[in-house]
């Protein structure tokens, strides 16, 4: 694949994830409700689920001794936007052992490189969000249980969530395979022919 079309490609994973999913699951791209949710549903066409993003809470921070409880039935739109960086209302800044974001968090000696080693484990954070996406769906649970009138919904996400699964990783680790196959027969096949005679010097 060219670096154009490669260009291309993670545009378009991106900009649902960064753009369109963001303010459609808010409820601020449109004024009509099934808009927003058709629209939202462009995240699990990614891989995530659009019902598990906006369920997102939290109900317990600790860091190093210091332990504040939040209401469990704020969501990230009240979470997150409302208290933006706030180094306790905040989760999006809760960060993971490897990479420390809120300064209330232990400060660890790996904490120095963190600028480096971010890039690599940033990496892997996209199978997180797709394999996150479907246990809270399955489990239906996202730090607190998910509404029971969503049972329909949750079936949904996690057929899409099988769906992402299938066509990303099964088909080609498939295609890969028999591809794979072929060149090792064909190299076999080759290697049985005589080498083909030299043409006699004029």
């Amino acid at each position: 694949m060219s670096t154009h079309r490669n260009c291309w490609f993670s545009d378009g994973f991106s900009f649902p994830g960064l753009n369109v999913q963001h303010d459609a699951n808010h409820g601020a791209l449109s004024r009509r409700p099934w808009v927003n949710r058709a629209w939202g549903a462009s995240l699990n066409w990614i891989g995530g689920s659009a019902i598990s993003w906006i369920h997102q809470v939290r109900g317990k921070h600790e860091y190093k001794g210091n332990v504040s409880f939040l209401p469990s039935c704020l969501q990230h739109v009240v979470q997150h936007h409302v208290h933006t960086n706030d180094v306790v209302l905040d989760p999006d800044i809760e960060g993971v052992r490897a990479v420390r974001l809120n300064p209330r968090a232990p400060l660890r000696r790996w904490h120095a490189a963190q600028h480096l080693h971010f890039f690599v484990l940033i990496v892997g954070y996209a199978f997180t969000v797709v394999t996150n996406a479907m246990s809270n769906m399955l489990e239906g649970w996202n730090y607190t249980p998910v509404s029971p009138l969503l049972a329909r919904q949750r079936v949904a996400e996690v057929a899409a969530s099988a769906v992402f699964v299938l066509r990303w990783v099964v088909l080609p680790v498939y295609q890969v395979r028999r591809i794979l196959i072929k060149c090792i027969l064909c190299t076999k096949t080759t290697n049985h022919f005589p080498p083909p005679p030299r043409l006699a010097a004029r």
